[in-house]
């Protein structure tokens, strides 16, 4: 296994506990286990990799990530006694993150239908023009 393949594994791992909020941001996780807050994005463009002492240390800090994975990318992220409840809460939250965007796009949407609307009021009408809307479903003489 190539030592990227286990830095985009541990990269996926810090993005998940950010994601399910148990650390603020990646560099709060970083400084939990004793790395630079930089050291992610300096993985991320191939500066460096994770050394085998700050690999360990992520296993040591984690009860329920599962170390074959992060060697081999072999098996879940985590340990199958544990995973049912996290990937469960996991779930839930990005679930209620997605409802939310989608109430936001919604509103967005109705905004936009009204300003168009509004717009449509102002063009002004000729005998012998067509008007389309941008897909040309709209046409009308």
């Amino acid at each position: 296994m190539e030592k990227t393949d286990i830095d985009r594994r541990i990269i996926e791992y810090i993005t998940y506990l950010t994601d399910i909020k148990v650390y603020k941001s990646e560099a709060e996780y970083l400084r939990a286990v004793g790395m630079a807050s930089t050291k992610i994005s300096e993985v991320r463009k191939g500066k460096v990799s994770f050394r085998p002492d700050e690999i360990r240390n992520i296993l040591i800090n984690s009860k329920t990530l599962n170390a074959h994975w992060i060697m081999t990318g072999e098996g879940t992220m985590f340990q199958q006694e544990e995973n049912k409840d996290i990937s469960l809460a996991y779930a839930i939250d990005r679930c209620r993150q997605l409802e939310k965007e989608n109430k936001e796009l919604l509103l967005q949407v109705g905004e936009l239908t009204g300003r168009i609307k509004e717009i449509k009021k102002d063009v002004p009408k000729e005998n012998n023009a067509t008007c389309a809307d941008a897909s040309g479903s709209d046409l009308e003489k």
